[in-house]
């Protein structure tokens, strides 16, 4: 019958597993030898750790909460500055637009008053002549 050779990642996981298992039980009898006083100190030790980590957690989350909210303040920003830029240049072609209509309408209305100035001009003209050669007819 062939034996099957443990690969070295197997030897190197049961050494840990059993160094692991080796330091609890050594922990545990420790723990549990200890007098009242101690196993008060040791309490109080694990707790002041346990705050610690907490309050070292707390502070990663709170960073990046802050991180998260300036990502997200920036994108916000960045996207009003593109919308005030559309509308602008929506305006500014607007603007545009209605300028060229009112000059079209303006340009209009000249001409229209030149063609009446002109005929009234005309008028005047004529019955100008028509006075000074009647003067002069009469003179």
């Amino acid at each position: 019958m062939k034996r099957i050779k443990p690969s070295p990642a197997l030897l190197v996981a049961v050494i840990a597993l059993v160094a692991a298992l080796v330091g609890t039980a050594i922990g545990g009898v420790a723990v549990t030898s200890l007098n009242k006083s101690e196993r008060k100190q040791v309490k109080k030790i694990a707790k002041k750790q346990g705050n610690k980590q907490a309050k070292k957690q707390i502070k990663k989350q709170e960073t990046k909460a802050f991180d998260t909210a300036h990502e997200i303040r920036e994108k916000i920003e960045e996207s009003g500055k593109l919308e005030a830029d559309d509308i602008i240049h929506d305006t500014l072609r607007e603007v545009e637009n209605l300028s060229k209509e009112n000059h079209r309408q303006v340009s209009a209305m000249v001409e229209e008053v030149r063609k009446s100035v002109r005929k009234e001009a005309e008028t005047l003209a004529v019955g100008m002549m028509e006075k000074l050669l009647d003067r002069r007819l009469t003179l």
